[in-house]
């Protein structure tokens, strides 16, 4: 596993986590970073130039296309979004890159200050006036969710693609059903930034990292948040508060 770290001249250094050995550094200026999902590569972007480098260090591609203010998200299968103004353009636009043919995938007209692939790499989420849901194969708009509530810090699918989980400024998680359309659950972070989102492998829990660094594991399975609850409340929960903290109808009777 490997960390980079910026310093305050923007140049970048990347170590191995596991020995604390530096690997290779990387002068500035670096404005954003990200690993490929196989960490076998790091993008980074700085004075409008996005670059892709290997482990050893060595700049194994340049996009052809200037973005400045980059953000930019690796998704499976090689694909590598990037987000700002383009060229000479006065507008933000999401575009997508295949890694392994240098190629351009598809253009979305969308701002993009957050952005989230699906597991299969079929679709991309991000923000614009509302919550976007996009096919990247046709670059076609496939669903909006209701606007958020804040500015939108991170963006994350559930494994099974059924669900958006979407990190605000105002220091809320809020998961959506992607079949419905409809917010089901908000999870109050902390009074603050909440940064960074991460759904285990199955999808039974989501990690949120706060801005100071604080990292939380939530339950998302409606049997585990029963039987935390019916570990740390000492006595049953009301009909009321499983309506309100779990989204049911009533609480089934506890086992004696």
């Amino acid at each position: 596993m490997w960390s980079s770290s910026q310093s305050a001249t923007s140049s970048i250094t990347i170590k191995d986590v596991a020995s604390g050995e530096e690997l290779f550094g990387l002068g500035g200026p670096v404005n954003e970073t990200a690993w490929s999902l196989d960490g076998g590569y790091l993008a980074t972007a700085g004075a409008g130039v996005v670059r892709i480098y290997d482990l050893a260090g060595n700049a194994v591609w340049t996009l052809p296309e200037h973005v400045a203010e980059a953000r930019l998200r690796f998704g499976p299968r090689g694909l590598l979004a990037t987000s700002g103004r383009l060229g000479s353009s006065p507008e933000d636009a999401i575009k997508i890159w295949d890694l392994r043919t240098q190629a351009l995938v598809a253009t979305i007209p969308s701002p993009g200050s957050a952005m989230a692939f699906d597991r299969s790499g079929a679709l991309l989420a991000t923000d614009g006036d509302a919550l976007e849901i996009w096919d990247i194969e046709q670059g076609e708009l496939v669903a909006e969710l209701p606007a958020a509530r804040a500015d939108v810090n991170d963006l994350a699918f559930s494994p099974d693609g059924s669900r958006l989980a979407v990190a605000s400024a105002d220091g809320k998680v809020r998961l959506f059903d992607l079949g419905s359309g409809e917010e089901v659950l908000v999870l109050p972070v902390r009074e603050g930034i909440c940064c960074a989102l991460a759904f285990s492998p199955d999808g039974s829990m989501l990690a949120t990292r706060d801005s100071d660094g604080t990292v939380r594991v939530w339950a998302m399975d409606i049997d585990d948040l029963l039987e935390i609850a019916r570990s740390e409340v000492t006595r049953s929960l009301t009909d009321e508060e499983c309506r309100r903290y779990l989204h049911l109808a009533r609480c089934s009777t506890p086992p004696p």
